[in-house]
């Protein structure tokens, strides 16, 4: 019987196999798309108030909003990293940014409500 351990051992070489697979342009893509949405989805629970800022006004329940857009960049991020997860992450990373295409509209018809510094 296959221990838990070597199990996962077995799948972290793997995906380490498939990654080197990979050309360098499409590995550093990856690695610098996975860190972008890592720090962009933590960065929507240490600096919230600035992302809460560009909900726009006709969404319900800002704080949940920004904390679950948060998330989802998160585990989209990291999801990015491994060979199985990869297309589902990207396909839902896709519709993360979609779904929140009207923030970025509301962001720019409204720049000194989002919290654009004054011209």
């Amino acid at each position: 019987m296959v221990s838990w351990a070597d199990s996962n051992a077995y799948l972290l070489r793997s995906a380490v196999a498939l990654f080197q697979r990979l050309s360098r342009a499409q590995q550093l893509s990856l690695i610098a798309a996975t860190i972008f949405y890592v720090v962009a989805g933590a960065l929507h629970f240490i600096k919230t108030d600035i992302y809460l800022r560009i909900v726009p006004p006709y969404v319900p329940w800002h704080l949940s909003v920004v904390r679950a857009s948060g998330a989802l960049e998160l585990l989209g991020g990291l999801g990015l990293l491994f060979p199985r997860t990869r297309r589902a992450a990207a396909w839902g990373l896709t519709a993360l940014l979609v779904a929140v295409f009207p923030a970025n509209i509301y962001m720019a018809t409204n720049p000194f409500e989002a919290g654009a510094a004054s011209i």
